[in-house]
């Protein structure tokens, strides 16, 4: 198994992760969708969830300086929820007019980061429009146009 492209990606995944989890432990841990007057929806299903632990981050960007720096002051939705093996689906209303890109993170033990050890990823994670585990998409190809994405849950270790 080779590691993921490069630690600087870990480490900026973690580090976004941890700027997330401070928001969330500062109280605002549920869903906060930006509201527009076009109603945008989304129906996120998530695919190969392994196990009940912890919880399921769902962030829905739709700027390109938001998604690659996983600023969720900047995310267009954002949801947390108990996580569910296997499948789950997340609906998102009142989006703004997309396309949008989906960035997922299991937090199985809830601690509000995203688990490292060295360049490996301890939790899951999934990016939509990722081919494998170890694709890493652009804003460009991550962006979805329809109503309905499936996003794969990917775990290295």
């Amino acid at each position: 198994m080779k590691p993921i492209r490069s630690a600087a990606t870990g480490i900026t995944l973690s580090l976004g992760l941890c700027v997330l989890g401070a928001w969330l432990a500062s109280g605002l841990a549920y869903s906060t969708p930006v509201i527009s007057a076009n109603n945008t929806q989304l129906s996120v299903q998530i695919e190969g969830v392994r196990n009940d632990k912890g919880k399921l981050i769902v962030m829905i960007f739709n700027t390109a300086n938001a998604f690659m720096n996983f600023d969720y002051n900047g995310a267009a939705g954002f949801e947390e929820l108990k996580a569910s093996g296997g499948k789950t689906v997340v609906n998102f209303t009142d989006l703004p007019t997309g396309p949008h890109a989906v960035v997922l993170h299991h937090d199985e033990n809830s601690d509000y980061e995203f688990n490292m050890k060295g360049e490996w990823p301890l939790e899951g994670y999934g990016t939509s429009n990722a081919k494998d585990a170890y694709d890493e998409p652009s804003f460009r190809e991550a962006l979805v146009n329809s109503d309905t994405v499936t996003v794969q849950m990917h775990y290295l270790q």
